[in-house]
């Protein structure tokens, strides 16, 4: 769950439907991030072993009017940011994640018109995650994109507008 008061991220378990708890046992565990987070996506590295119970995802956040995206630690069983990518000039509107055959994609749009990737893959001690941002950047759309939709076929999205789109957009 993003926090808007405390610039951070506090983690539901979904088995209790309860905060997870700091080490402290006083407060709900926090993962501070740089400003007010408003966008966040996590991703599925395709890698999981179901016979060892699985291996982490990948959990990216974006804070309002940012171009860096952060990537937090949920391996190491200390969530903390681990590493910010710098997109180019513009603020993020918008992502999604993909998977691929090795890993994941998560794809963000900026104003400007522009769309980016940044590619996840496992580690080498394959518990961290390695992010990866990929040229070239898709610039010059018509339109600023609002938000993605994930399409049942890898390597494929939509992306919604509030622009009117011109003739032949789709």
């Amino acid at each position: 769950v993003a926090n808007e008061r405390g610039d951070e991220l506090r983690l539901v378990d979904l088995t209790d439907n309860q905060l997870v708890e700091s080490p402290g046992l006083v407060f709900p565990l926090s993962i501070p991030t740089d400003g007010r987070p408003l966008l966040m996506v996590s991703a599925d590295l395709n890698d999981a072993d179901p016979v060892a119970g699985g291996k982490p995802d990948a959990l990216a956040v974006v804070a309002a009017g940012s171009n860096v995206v952060e990537l937090v630690d949920t391996w190491s069983g200390h969530p903390t940011v681990v590493e910010q990518i710098t997109l180019g000039a513009g603020e993020i509107l918008a992502m999604t994640a993909q998977p691929l055959p090795t890993g994941a994609r998560i794809v963000v749009a900026l104003t400007g018109g522009s769309i980016e990737i940044i590619e996840l893959t496992r580690a080498a001690d394959e518990k961290g995650i390695v992010a990866t941002r990929r040229d070239p950047v898709l610039a010059g759309l018509t339109f600023q994109v609002a938000a993605f939709a994930q399409e049942a076929t890898p390597g494929f999205v939509y992306a919604a507008s509030r622009d009117l789109l011109p003739d032949g957009v789709y």
